[in-house]
Formats: C-alpha cells, sequence, structure tokens
C-alpha cells in the first residue's frame, strides 16, 4: 500500500513538473511579437444600467485610438 502511494506522489509530481516546463516561455523575442498585434474589440450592452454605463465609459476613457465600438441594443436581439 505505501508503495503505492509512493508511485503516485512521484506521478504527480512529475505531471506537475511537466506542466509547469510547458508554460515557461523559451525566448523573449515572442513577447515582441505579441506587443505587436494589434487587437479589435467592441462593447455591445444589451440594457442600460449605472454600473454598465460607467464600464462602458471606462472602456471608451482609456481607449487609446479612438476607434472603440459600442452599442446599447436595450434587450433586442
Amino acid at each position: 500500500m505505501k508503495e503505492v502511494k509512493r508511485i503516485m506522489v512521484a506521478a504527480t509530481v512529475a505531471v506537475m513538473a511537466l506542466t509547469a516546463a510547458g508554460c515557461s516561455s523559451s525566448s523573449s523575442s515572442s513577447s515582441s511579437k505579441s506587443s505587436s498585434k494589434v487587437y479589435k474589440i467592441g462593447i455591445c450592452q444589451l440594457v442600460q444600467h449605472e454600473a454598465l454605463d460607467a464600464a462602458t465609459k471606462g472602456f471608451k476613457e482609456e481607449d487609446l485610438t479612438g476607434r472603440l465600438p459600442a452599442s446599447v441594443a436595450q434587450g433586442l436581439f
């Protein structure tokens, strides 16, 4: 029984080590490539609400390009 526990612990540690190794980046050049990508996002607000309106306003204030499309659907699908 103790032998089975030892094998299970060793297998768990090995899987965790391989998972952590797979998440690490191999070079710093990959991060410079991703910073040059431009993503286009938009906001579609289904209803008007004070909190949602404030969040939309915050997104628009932080938009550096000035091209953030936003719409309020007012429950229309």
